[in-house]
């Protein structure tokens, strides 16, 4: 286990996978700026003893949904290049 306190690195799982063949470009910067919250999307991270996929970020059905909710952009070219 990491001890952040101490200044241990905290070591990576992705458990996020967008397939290429989507051509979604996601940025955390512009969620961030939105002020959505990182739980929205990974979860209550600090009670996981292990990191695993809440949501399935490669359904662009949920997407769209939070998209729509918090009155964010919905043109194909917001996520798609």
């Amino acid at each position: 286990m990491t001890n952040l306190d101490a200044g241990e690195p905290v070591l990576w799982r992705k458990v996020h996978v967008i397939p290429q063949s989507a051509m979604v470009h996601f940025k955390h910067n512009a969620h961030m700026r939105a002020g959505i919250d990182c739980s929205t999307c990974h979860g209550d991270v600090a009670r996981m003893t292990v990191a695993r996929q809440v949501v399935d970020v490669a359904n662009m059905g949920w997407c769209l949904s939070c998209h729509r909710e918090n009155d964010a952009s919905v043109d194909c070219l917001t996520c798609h290049h």
